[in-house]
């Protein structure tokens, strides 16, 4: 064999880097799209979770503002001296100090 082709200790030892360098590439590789489809898995989740939570806040606001409008005009009706009619349902009675809650039938 020619001392051309001869394998050396040096040129075994950058082969052997070569390849470690290789199968760390392929590794970095495959672990950056398991990460990029976590995170795009879980920003799914999340953005799910975001809609459901504003759509409750929306519930939420539409209730209290019908709360803060059937409150007034209760508060009209007693000041007033007027009455609703005999077939009234059950009001939800919310006192000013946020402190008691209490249901009673208006009649």
């Amino acid at each position: 064999m020619s001392k051309k082709y001869e394998r050396t200790s040096t040129t075994l030892f950058v082969s052997r880097i070569m390849r470690e360098v290789k199968y760390l590439a392929a590794e970095l590789h495959e672990h950056r799209y398991y990460l990029e489809r976590n995170v795009e898995r879980r920003t799914a989740q999340l953005q799910k979770r975001i809609e459901i939570l504003e759509s409750c806040n929306a519930n939420l606001c539409r209730n209290l503002a019908l709360s803060q409008r059937e409150l007034a005009a209760m508060q009209y009706l007693h000041t007033t001296g007027g009455t609703e009619t005999d077939n009234a349902p059950a009001k939800l009675y919310i006192l000013k100090t946020g402190e008691q809650i209490k249901h009673a039938a208006v009649a």
